[in-house]
């Protein structure tokens, strides 16, 4: 083993000692982790997941299947950092554990997604192919033969749309007489699943007087690599972004995703003249949205709040502000069940406990009725969408810009 990588092992073990160590195991954690909720058993809490990451990192025990499932489990959703008294930096704790997993048995990402991740340049191709593969009966002929299954083309399909514009953008966007510039950070998953989500917000920003800057040159934000034991590949990404935004005048950034908002606030670190990094909808709060139309004023919202922008943006009434300032009568939230179990692989990797941990939300969906569902992270929203679809509901989940006007919608 290279000297370099001994004495990353050796910080990454001394690190999560440490961290460890400020566990004062009172387990006032226990009740706010929805795998726990799930299960409740120890080794499924964020005490017990502390305790196993400290044997791991002390040598004192083998990592074995079942520890290493106990970890892979944690869903990062920070509701037990959140709310711990001793304030133990349970997230970094879990990436470096995961890194040091990784060492002995790397965690492999799909190759398909692998793939995505570092051609985002042929998303507007792999949605053409992906429009015609279902268009020409491929798809149905694959799944019939077990084509689908052999390359895990399945494991992805329950996710895609019914239908999907192709995310072929231009790289700006410009108003006459615009009161400033922005930039857009895409996202992969966005782009790929939802990029018609991405076309109305340039719309809206443009209607708002803002220049819209796309940099084709943009990455992934790195979240999916950094969860999953490969943190230096996401500073690559991140690296990547931070040149491709640097060189454009701009008053912010904004991003589309509450989970790449949290991932992307490590870019200060490589470059500080970026402009600040903002989630689409806190900048759309702080705009005068007074001649703002709804798609249907008297429509009945229920809204999800992504654990990203409760834990890690801690802006937990961020959507029902927007929504209340628009003059939304009916605005419901979801319960505070925990984790919507999407996750970042998650919702892939680990279907049926994805599927338990969406359970009690589907359930007030359904009891709700709303007339749309709205959230603001990408992942939510496929993992939420794909459990509505199974069971028959119409209810779409929708990112706000889609319930935005401020021209007057023209009936259909």
């Amino acid at each position: 083993m290279p000297k370099k990588t001994i004495a990353r092992t050796e910080k990454l073990a001394k690190d999560i000692i440490n961290a460890s160590d400020t566990c004062v195991r009172c387990g006032l954690c226990l009740p706010h982790c929805p795998t726990y909720q799930v299960n409740e058993v120890e080794s499924e809490s964020p005490r017990g997941r502390i305790a196993m990451a400290k044997a791991f990192a002390e040598k004192n025990v083998a990592l074995t299947d079942s520890m290493e499932n106990h970890l892979d489990n944690c869903l990062s959703c920070l509701a037990c950092e959140a709310m711990c008294p001793a304030k133990v930096p349970y997230h970094q704790l879990i990436v470096d554990t995961r890194e040091l997993q990784a060492e002995n048995k790397p965690t492999t990402i799909p190759f398909l997604l692998k793939f995505l991740l570092n051609h985002l340049n042929l998303i507007p191709w792999l949605q053409r192919l992906y429009k015609f593969y279902i268009s020409s009966g491929l798809a149905w002929v694959f799944s019939k033969i077990g084509i689908e299954k052999l390359f895990g083309i399945n494991q992805y399909a329950d996710f895609m749309p019914k239908s999907m514009r192709i995310a072929d953008f231009k790289s700006q966007y410009t108003v006459k007489g615009a009161k400033g510039s922005v930039a857009l950070f895409l996202g992969c998953i966005n782009q790929l699943c939802d990029a018609g989500t991405i076309y109305k917000a340039i719309e809206l920003l443009n209607d708002l007087g803002y220049n819209v800057h796309i940099p084709k040159s943009q990455a992934c934000c790195g979240a999916i690599h950094l969860h999953n034991g490969d943190p230096l590949q996401s500073q690559v990404y991140l690296k990547q972004n931070a040149k491709a935004f640097d060189d454009l005048q701009i008053d912010a950034i904004l991003t589309m995703a509450t989970g790449c908002n949290s991932s992307l606030k490590q870019l200060n670190s490589f470059s500080k003249q970026l402009p600040p990094i903002i989630d689409i909808n806190a900048f759309l709060l702080t705009e005068d949205l007074a001649s703002a139309h709804k798609i249907d004023e008297q429509a009945g919202l229920l809204i999800h709040t992504p654990c990203t922008l409760k834990n890690s943006m801690k802006q937990p009434q961020l959507l029902i502000e927007l929504f209340q300032k628009l003059g939304v009568k009916q605005i419901k939230q979801i319960k505070n069940y925990g984790c919507c179990g999407a996750a970042g692989l998650n919702m892939w990797k680990k279907p049926e406990l994805a599927n338990a941990l969406a359970a009690p939300l589907v359930k007030q969906i359904i009891a709700e009725k709303p007339d749309f569902v709205v959230t603001a992270n990408i992942g939510c929203q496929l993992h939420l969408q794909k459990c509505l679809d199974k069971k028959g509901l119409k209810t779409r989940i929708l990112h706000p810009a889609n319930l935005i006007f401020l021209k007057k919608p023209q009936k259909t």
